[in-house]
């Protein structure tokens, strides 16, 4: 009901107004099926569809969403991806023109990182410290586990001359070294802050098997730009 309400909004608006071209992102990839409706428009500008993440290629299952996304994306003026396999994947499986997919990496912003360009390190004396910055789970049933790392760190002989944060993140049940701590969510700027305080970031991939060679998160690229 919601998409039926965003559609036609768009359609007046499109009524109203010029348009040089209309980006629809996902995910949710059911914004996309927009495009049906929005290509139906007399003088309707180009339609770019615009992934953050895979959809079909998350897990690889062939399915009614992967013909309906196929479609969807023949409809489409032009797509817009974040990885090269991504495009190299779509192109092959979809049969899409490799000239209609285009890759537009993740990245950082310069303005946010210039207000935290000189964050204190926070006084932990000689301790190394390796943090997690964003939400992860500690339970083997999630796309994205923390607790074999949370197991190792707690094994590790060296932790007690070390430390582990995890940033946006709750404590799972049990008993854990001092040295790890957890800290819960916080603003986009403090965030940046906890990267710039740490000496080693841990970026731990989705456990999809065939999904997460086609994603590279925009975090990677703040973390790149900590130092």
């Amino acid at each position: 009901l919601w998409m039926a309400g965003q559609v036609g909004y768009l359609q007046r608006l499109m009524r109203e107004h010029a348009f040089d071209a209309v980006v629809i992102s996902g995910p949710p990839f059911s914004v996309f099926a927009a495009v049906d409706d929005l290509k139906r428009e007399p003088g309707c500008p180009p339609v770019i569809l615009d992934y953050r993440d895979p959809w079909y290629f998350l897990d690889g299952r062939w399915s009614p969403h992967a013909g309906r996304e196929a479609r969807l994306l023949r409809k489409a003026d032009s797509v817009v991806v974040t990885t090269d396999s991504l495009r190299e994947a779509m192109v092959s499986r979809f049969g899409l023109d490799a000239g209609k997919v285009h890759v537009i990496t993740n990245g950082f912003c310069e303005s946010d990182w210039a207000r935290v360009a000189d964050a204190p390190r926070e006084n932990r004396g000689p301790r190394c410290r390796f943090a997690h910055i964003g939400s992860v789970s500690f339970d083997a049933a999630t796309q994205r586990n923390a607790m074999p790392l949370l197991r190792a760190y707690a094994a590790w002989s060296g932790r007690n001359e070390a430390q582990l944060a995890f940033v946006g993140a709750s404590a799972p049940p049990g008993s854990w070294p001092e040295s790890v701590r957890f800290l819960p969510v916080m603003s986009a700027e403090d965030a940046l802050k906890e990267m710039a305080r740490s000496d080693v970031l841990i970026l731990l991939p989705t456990t999809e098997r065939i999904g997460r060679k086609y994603i590279m998160p925009g975090k990677f690229y703040d973390y790149l730009k900590s130092g």
